[in-house]
């Protein structure tokens, strides 16, 4: 057969559309654009949202990890405070707590070692700080909280505050409320019982943690109160003679019976009344032996009273009606 050389041998544009798979015919039609641009968009979004995912957990991370490291740091700077104040039994406890979330915290080690080596008989090998506490996660907060629920049913106070406070560390988004009330509880109890025991900073500074979350009971209130009150007394004590007796005589009056508070506000009038005849001031000094006698009475202080009202007359004197 005989090909003529003018006639056009390419298959025409129909020709070839009729030859075309079915699916490219697909993908070229109205439908099949939509669907690209779909898949397209659904892909686009996917990753948007996977990224937006990954945003949320960093940014989580990151301001529980800030939050941690504002607590303790808060906490460094009291321990600091406390043991410009001469209270280092609860310096100890701040660093403490400290080691226990962050083991490598600038210096805390150190100040731990020291504090327990000038409280403690001095060893050769400083004392070892405490061991961290477990990592929580996520996962792990309904175990942790529910361990921590176990101590205080036990009135383990101690173990349960540090359960609760590596759960709002490691999972700061779990059951905040019930984590918050928990530690409440944990931190009041301990608070009344350590004073109870004679630690009474200690117990007042739980106390005061405990009131940050919530108000605090009758009952916590006041030995937050007499606490207060006792720790400042002791404070003054040896320092100003004046001030101890003001502050032991109106817990003296609000609590009598708490600790030794009827033998401190006794023995700092006394003081206080030795101090001033030292000083050549009889006429006060009678006043501070009668307030001794007024908490306690002795005979052997009342025989200091009347020497005191004896010279202070002798001196031309008044005795004073009231304690300075």
């Amino acid at each position: 057969m005989s090909i003529d050389p003018t006639q056009d041998t390419v298959p025409t544009p129909t020709t070839l559309e009729h030859r075309a798979h079915p699916l490219a015919r697909f993908f070229r039609s109205a439908p099949g654009a939509f669907l690209i641009l779909g898949i397209f968009l659904s892909v686009v979004i996917g990753f948007s949202i996977y990224g937006g995912y990954r945003a949320g957990i960093t940014e989580r991370d990151h301001i529980a990890a800030t939050a941690q490291f504002l607590e303790v740091r808060r906490q460094y700077d009291l321990a600091i405070e406390d043991l410009a104040a001469g209270r280092p039994s609860l310096a100890i406890q701040r660093l403490e707590f400290i080691l226990t979330a962050e083991p490598n915290f600038p210096s805390a080690a150190q100040r731990y070692n020291e504090l327990q080596t000038t409280l403690r008989a001095p060893t050769a090998t400083p004392t070892p700080p405490p061991t961290p506490t477990q990592v929580v996660t996520v996962q792990d907060a309904p175990k942790v909280f529910a361990e921590a629920q176990t101590a205080i049913n036990a009135k383990d106070w101690d173990t349960a505050i540090q359960k609760i406070n590596a759960l709002r560390f490691g999972a700061p988004s779990y059951e905040p409320l019930r984590v918050n009330n928990l530690l409440y509880t944990a931190l009041r109890n301990r608070g009344i019982a350590t004073i109870k025991e004679g630690k009474v900073e200690l117990g007042v500074a739980d106390l005061d943690e405990a009131e940050k979350l919530s108000a605090l009971d009758t009952e916590a209130k006041q030995y937050q109160q007499w606490g207060t009150i006792y720790s400042n007394g002791l404070a003054y004590w040896g320092l100003n003679w004046q001030r101890t007796t003001q502050t032991f005589d109106l817990l003296y009056k609000l609590a009598p019976n708490f600790r030794d508070t009827k033998t401190r506000a006794r023995d700092a009038h006394l003081n206080y009344a030795n101090l001033l005849m030292s000083k050549n001031d009889p006429c006060n000094a009678a006043a501070q032996y009668a307030a001794a006698l007024a908490v306690e009475n002795n005979s052997g202080t009342d025989d200091k009273r009347k020497a005191a009202e004896e010279a202070c007359k002798a001196g031309g004197g008044t005795v004073a009606t009231k304690a300075p």
